[in-house]
């Protein structure tokens, strides 16, 4: 199973000033969108000939007829042109990533119309190898070795080892667990790439893992299902008797529904008052373009989304560990989008499904979703 963390990071190394170091960075993810914008019409033009040949009934050449190489190095030569300084392995991870989004476009339809080929913004992340960098631990807390440039721009930099230094000043307990299991090895490292958050105006760096999922031999099964009073009930079930099981009480009802009701109020009225500020420029507010008189709406919606991501992990981490507690193998959801409660008309059912699924299947459990409640 593989998951991703990320982390803010800030460089702690003496040989590289900071405002550089962005400077280089901003111009590298230009560079990286730009390469991939090309790679991504080299592909799909491959892909719109391929297809006309077919219809004609012509033989298809094999790339290595029509590039005099193999496909996979004639995109990084490409990429390679267009991206100068940068750690081959970075490339290579780059090219894989625009290949595998495309792959990802064509099976959404992108030869149909369904879709639009991507495209990389100028901001996008810059991939690295899981080669390219390496945790560490010293006394100032965790970091990682980042290798970004090639052996050239690095000596232009004037830097030492060709490797740039940052440290994860602020961790959960959750995360700092993580990245400890990954440098200890019980994690397996996959790549990682850096982005540049604008809100927060730090360098975030992210880490791909893999693991093995625990091993589940619970023989029961916890029915999830909306409740009225409150957030969820949940109930278990012997999976081979079919008898109900006995549960504490509080373990039978989620908590949450205030919460939820509260906030969606709030952000309502929040929302109301900003629409309507957002017509004529107030005083406190001034600004003829629409951008500007819009700016606390767009961020209202934004911290909506984070209250709606946040409270759907904590629901779900709460389920998981419900169904552990009671030896259950199996959870079965049922229709979150059936109710009568005001509350959950702007919920994000699918959402919290997707969290219990992935959570439950790092336990070893599996999940069944039911259209309805039928016993």
């Amino acid at each position: 199973m593989t998951k991703t963390i990320k982390l803010a990071i800030s460089l702690i190394q003496d040989d590289l000033e900071y405002k550089d170091l962005c400077k280089e960075l901003f111009e590298m993810q230009y560079l990286s969108a730009k390469a991939s914008n090309l790679i991504m019409t080299y592909l799909y033009a491959d892909k719109q000939q391929e297809f006309l040949m077919k219809d004609e009934g012509m033989d298809v050449p094999n790339p290595k007829e029509m590039y005099g190489k193999s496909r996979m190095t004639y995109l990084y030569d490409k990429m390679s042109e267009m991206m100068p300084g940068f750690y081959s392995a970075n490339i290579s991870q780059t090219r894989a990533f625009v290949e595998t989004q495309f792959s990802k476009d064509i099976k959404k339809g992108l030869l149909k119309g369904n879709v639009s080929l991507t495209n990389f913004r100028r901001d996008s992340a810059l991939y690295i190898h899981n080669n390219a960098y390496s945790i560490f631990e010293t006394e100032k807390g965790l970091g990682v070795k980042v290798s970004l440039f090639s052996r050239g721009k690095s000596k232009e930099l004037g830097l030492k080892n060709g490797k740039i230094t940052f440290l994860f000043p602020h961790m959960s307990v959750g995360e700092k667990t993580t990245v400890l299991r990954m440098l200890s090895g019980d994690y397996k490292q996959g790549a990682g790439s850096l982005t540049y958050n604008k809100r927060k105006k730090k360098w975030m760096f992210a880490m791909s893992f893999t693991f093995t999922p625990e091993e589940c031999t619970g023989c029961n099964t916890l029915i999830v299902s909306l409740g009225e009073k409150v957030l969820l009930t949940l109930s278990v079930r012997d999976s081979g008797t079919m008898e109900e099981k006995p549960m504490k009480w509080k373990d039978q009802n989620v908590p949450g529904l205030e919460e939820l009701e509260a906030n969606q109020q709030k952000f309502y009225a929040l929302r109301k008052k900003y629409g309507n500020c957002s017509r004529v420029a107030s005083d406190t507010k001034c600004g003829k373009g629409y951008k500007k008189r819009t700016e606390r709406l767009v961020a209202l919606g934004q911290k909506e989304r984070n209250f709606r991501n946040t409270f759907n992990h904590k629901i779900s981490r709460y389920v998981v560990d419900i169904a552990k507690r009671y030896d259950c193998g199996l959870i079965q959801l049922m229709d979150f989008s059936k109710t009568e409660n005001a509350a959950f008309q702007s919920w994000a059912y699918y959402d919290l499904q997707e969290k219990i699924a992935y959570k439950a299947k790092e336990k070893g459990i599996e999940i069944m979703a039911v259209s309805s409640e039928k016993e």
